[in-house]
């Protein structure tokens, strides 16, 4: 296979499952990178952030590893603005901001209406195929 010459930095929007499947050792930014065949700028809204905070606080399943996001998240992503509450429509917008900057864009996400949603919007996701627990993408 050869290599694509990519003239556009990819963008990669991280949802909260993805982060929090770093802390089970899947190493989505490494699939990732290899999918597109490039290097890629991997952005975490603040919105996603402040789940992984609630999480941590309810001390419900997965606190840990919500913990271990937020320790290390300055070796994951990139922490931007939200522009809504909710990591799913804040995830739609940024998507659409950051396309309209002129980059591509990548959503990583476990969530199926997410999924859905974006795809309706022309972006490609990546998510877990658990049976090989790796990152796969819809990206061409």
């Amino acid at each position: 296979m050869s290599k694509r010459v990519r003239l556009l930095v990819v963008k990669v929007l991280l949802d909260t499952n993805m982060i929090l499947l770093m802390a089970d050792g899947v190493n989505v930014k490494e699939n990732i990178e290899s999918i597109i065949e490039s290097k890629a700028d991997f952005l975490c809204p603040e919105s996603v952030v402040k789940e992984l905070e609630e999480i941590t606080k309810s001390k419900k399943e997965g606190w840990r590893k919500a913990q271990w996001a937020l320790i290390n998240l300055h070796k994951i992503c990139e922490k931007t603005k939200s522009i809504e509450e909710t990591a799913d429509s804040d995830i739609l917008l940024l998507a659409d901001e950051i396309r309209e900057q002129g980059y591509e864009v990548i959503v990583a996400t476990n969530d199926k209406e997410l999924r859905e949603k974006l795809r309706q919007k022309g972006f490609p996701t990546a998510y877990l195929v658990e049976s090989e627990m790796r990152v796969e993408s819809d990206y061409d």
